[in-house]
């Protein structure tokens, strides 16, 4: 995504005085994904963090390209008629607007964490809620451990 892109979802999602929320923000990706790219950056706190920003106009593209797909389904009949195609596209859309939906992914991700807070082996990082919006995820950055399992 360019720059200029990145600045406009940012602006959109946290505000005109977006860099005033970070004492750092590295413009430069750090990860890509197929709707969004993570960036690393450090909170006015001090705490180090993954920024996931969403690729500007995924989740409205849904309907439409989903629409597109139903037509070439019924168009080129490559789909048996039994297979419900409505309903396998009406399936497809939820979970695929449920995957554009950073809040409800950061509520899961809280969740998440809270039921494994007794189990010393897993940690799942803590999200930063007043820098986490519907199209921006922004957790603690935890550095990877290598362990080899026997």
């Amino acid at each position: 995504m360019p720059n200029s892109q990145l600045n406009s979802v940012l602006v959109e999602e946290l505000g005109k005085d977006w860099q005033d929320k970070f004492q750092k923000f590295e413009m430069k990706p750090i990860a890509a994904a197929s709707i969004g790219q993570v960036h690393r950056a450090v909170t006015k706190d001090g705490i180090d963090v993954a920024v996931k920003v969403q690729y500007p106009g995924v989740a409205k593209s849904i309907d439409s390209d989903l629409n597109n797909l139903k037509r070439i389904f019924n168009y080129t009949n490559i789909l048996p008629r039994t297979m419900f195609i409505d309903d396998l596209v009406r399936n497809i859309r939820i979970e695929l607007k449920e995957e554009t939906d950073y809040e409800k992914e950061a509520e899961k991700q809280m969740k998440f964490k809270e039921l494994l807070k007794d189990y010393k082996d897993y940690y799942v990082p803590s999200v930063i809620k007043e820098l986490s919006t519907k199209r921006i995820l922004t957790t603690e950055w935890v550095n990877g451990v290598h362990r080899v399992v026997h």
